[in-house]
């Protein structure tokens, strides 16, 4: 059973807010940005091709023979790219983000975040929108690495009038949630339950 953050009880119905340990990264081919970074004791969250920051620089910058020619089709020269820096911090937990970090002893930069005319092209994302994109994307990530994933679990109270006995049935559950909950509440629950968890912070529908 994943670890309960919160419980709400309504009469003979109980959602449990958990925790969501199989919690997938958000990071994929559908992204905007590619987030590759060089970390000695994490996976890059999207396949990483180039060996270095320098090899990527070079291929950025379209100078992948370290000479003076430079190739005009560069992702540099193409407004349609736009790269940011990724920085980590990790004290207990960890943190990404496309600033720096207070601490320069328990962070630094760690790699970029970037896009390409096929991603720009995929998302379709306006061309004015993509470096706040960018950031909205690794703040995302940043809370899946974090831990702040969840799901909820709709159950209800099930006894025994002879014996006094009584458990929780599993009604419903859903998972995959970052950073905040979003709840479909099944139809054969009490609607007054509905403002009971609204009111507890999580969002209803």
């Amino acid at each position: 059973m994943s670890d309960t953050v919160e419980t709400i009880t309504h009469g003979d119905w109980r959602i449990r807010i958990v925790y969501d340990d199989d919690c997938q990264s958000p990071q994929g081919e559908c992204n905007l940005g590619t987030m590759i970074t060089w970390d000695r004791n994490y996976q890059s969250p999207d396949k990483n091709e180039f060996a270095s920051p320098e090899e990527f620089d070079r291929w950025w910058f379209g100078n992948e023979d370290c000479d003076d020619v430079f190739r005009d089709d560069a992702p540099e020269k193409d407004p349609r790219c736009v790269r940011l820096p990724v920085y980590k911090y990790e004290h207990g937990g960890v943190a990404y983000s496309t600033g720096p970090f207070g601490s320069t002893w328990d962070s630094g930069q760690v790699g970029w975040i970037f896009t390409t005319p096929e991603s720009v092209e995929l998302t379709g994302a306006p061309l004015d929108s993509l470096e706040k994109q960018l950031k909205s994307e690794v703040e995302y990530y940043s809370k899946w690495a974090s831990g702040q994933c969840y799901g909820y679990v709709f159950e209800e109270r099930n006894g025994c009038t002879h014996c006094g006995h009584e458990e929780w049935e599993e009604v419903e559950s859903c998972y995959g949630f970052i950073g905040e909950v979003n709840i479909e509440m099944p139809d054969n629950v009490p609607k007054e339950f509905d403002e009971l968890i609204a009111n507890a912070g999580y969002i209803v529908y």
